[in-house]
């Protein structure tokens, strides 16, 4: 698990590999926004980003808000756009705990 801060922007990136990778990042991103907005009352925006864009190493990697995939989630879509390649990116594959996948 990596975490880091750019003190310059203030953005903080969490990143995380290996098998059980997936569950570690859910359940960093969730104590660390809880961390955030309980302690500074500040807002938390959560981005994810595009598999496909990161997959090709685009320098301009195009990331969706958690809020956006929350909403579509909720309205039953199963598929995102990439705002760069216009490609369809499935929802389960950004964010598996909206799309209610088993994340084991």
């Amino acid at each position: 698990l990596k975490v880091e801060l750019d003190p310059n922007t203030s953005l903080l990136s969490v990143e995380s590999r290996g098998e059980s990778s997936l569950k570690l990042f859910l359940c960093a991103v969730d104590i660390i926004e809880s961390f955030i907005s309980i302690w500074t009352k500040l807002q938390v925006i959560i981005s994810v980003p595009c598999p496909h864009c990161f997959q090709n190493r685009s320098t301009n990697i195009y990331s969706f808000s958690y809020d956006y995939c929350k909403e579509s989630a909720i309205s039953g879509k199963s598929f995102l756009e990439c705002g760069n390649t216009g490609s369809s990116v499935r929802l389960d594959m950004l964010v598996p705990d909206l799309s209610m996948v088993d994340v084991t």
